[in-house]
């Protein structure tokens, strides 16, 4: 039914304009032969299976976007080991409140989510399209794959989380790698006892012996 929709949409603005007359207040008329036009546009797509067509090409676009999703442009490797913190702090922009409406942060308020929480993850970011990256994520997650979360910036994840037997993330449209300042894979992220912030360490290439 969502795809019909969206097709119902698309046909919509695809539909080349039509010279209705005037109907001065005949509003619903007007939207009424329009809705028949659409519906009956959609009837001869699906009897001609051009609408079955769509459809399939719309699925395996989808379903290659999720097997083979796009590298993250801009992400390198490097040299040079780089270390350092990302503050998760944010402003907060409007008054919040609560289903009672009791306000819980005011605008302007800073707010770290670290002061009420602890992050007991560890997330790894490599290129999964070498697999001297693969190694290395291996060797740092060893028996805490519950702790650690693998996240691509490169390669097909759901083929690697079969290959290592555990979720593997990718960094959809680099959100991520953004938001924590990577630059270069591979990369490590946690957070350190006492601290209310998150380390970020971007490590040297890995390269096979």
């Amino acid at each position: 039914m969502k795809l019909l929709f969206f097709l119902s949409f698309f046909l919509f603005f695809s539909i080349p304009a039509q010279n209705l007359g005037v109907f001065g207040e005949t509003f619903e008329i007007a939207e009424t032969d329009l809705l028949e036009h659409i519906m009956s546009r959609l009837s001869e797509l699906r009897k001609n299976g051009i609408l079955e067509q769509e459809k399939t090409k719309i699925e395996a676009r989808i379903k290659e976007n999720i097997l083979h999703p796009q590298a993250i442009k801009g992400i390198t490797h490097t040299e040079i080991r780089r270390e350092f913190k990302f503050d998760p702090t944010i402003t907060v922009t409007r008054d919040l409140a609560d289903h009672q409406g009791k306000i819980f942060a005011k605008k302007g308020q800073r707010f770290n989510p670290l002061e009420q929480t602890s992050w007991s993850k560890t997330m790894l970011f490599i290129d999964g399209g070498k697999q001297a990256q693969i190694d290395w994520a291996i060797t740092k997650i060893r028996n805490k794959k519950e702790l650690s979360k693998l996240i691509l910036v490169n390669g097909t994840p759901i083929e690697l989380g079969e290959r290592l037997n555990m979720d593997v993330y990718f960094d959809q449209y680099g959100f991520l790698t953004k938001k924590l300042g990577i630059r270069h894979v591979p990369a490590i992220v946690f957070q350190r006892k006492g601290e209310k912030v998150l380390t970020v360490i971007e490590e040297p290439e890995v390269k096979n012996e």
